[in-house]
């Protein structure tokens, strides 16, 4: 927790935790806008993501297990290591958008877990108050557009009957929002990419609403990670099943 919130105040001011340094979200941004949904490659983060259409998002959920994660093999276990799970409205196409997740990694041998959300454009980065997490333990988040000015972000480890809620302050979130589902890396403040912790493989169970009602995610976007020309994690969708895996 000390290195963690350490790490955050040093990053606060260029990064967000897990999201793309801001060159990546343009890149992002412009491949998506281009591509119309074809996958997308980025070096910080996979999974998928979800475009809006005529009607604005709302809210995004996302639910799982909190996976077995370590060094990965063969690296040095004295080095640090990080992924943070995340759901994600509007971070990549607006100025104000939030994330919201656990991180999870490993530090000269000590694990940690965290939860955290972060908001644009300031990108503050803040752990949930008054919940704890264990690897296995069932999560769900969720962001959601409470009225035009603001937000709220909650985590709850069903397995505990945890649950932690802020409010957000954020003014309107754009028309064009995004919604996402992630895991991601971070770029500590060198600017260098941190690794991965070896997270095998995650199934995220997904789901986005309109002011409409709820919205099929099956067409998402799928984002790989890709660096240095090897793919470090990829992502699939079925349904509502959101799956990413550690190469």
């Amino acid at each position: 927790m000390f290195f963690i919130t350490s790490f955050i105040l040093a990053l606060a001011a260029t990064t967000a935790v897990s999201m793309p340094a801001p060159k990546e979200r343009r890149d992002v941004r412009m491949a998506r806008r281009s591509a119309g949904g074809a996958p997308i490659i980025g070096n910080t983060t996979a999974g998928a993501q979800l475009n809006a259409s005529t009607v604005p998002f709302t809210s995004v959920t996302g639910s799982f297990a909190i996976p077995t994660f370590a060094v990965p093999a063969g690296d040095d276990p004295s080095d640090l290591y990080i992924a943070s799970l995340l759901v994600d409205l509007g971070s990549v196409f607006c100025e104000n958008g939030i994330i919201a997740g656990i991180e999870m990694g490993v530090d000269n041998g000590s694990q940690f877990i965290d939860a955290v959300w972060t908001s644009f454009p300031n990108a503050s980065t803040n752990l949930f108050p008054s919940v704890s997490f264990a690897q296995g333990d069932n999560i769900t988040v969720s962001i959601a557009m409470t009225n035009a000015t603001s937000s709220t972000a909650v985590i709850t480890n069903e397995s505990t009957d945890e649950t932690s809620t802020v409010a957000i302050e954020t003014g309107p979130i754009c028309s064009q929002a995004e919604v996402a589902w992630m895991i991601g890396s971070q770029i500590d403040d060198s600017g260098d990419i941190i690794p991965f912790v070896d997270f095998g493989t995650v199934n995220i169970t997904a789901s986005a609403e309109t002011s409409s009602g709820p919205v099929d995610i099956s067409n998402a976007t799928i984002v790989t990670t890709v660096q240095n020309g090897t793919t470090i994690a990829s992502a699939s969708v079925e349904g509502d099943i959101v799956t990413i895996a550690f190469v």
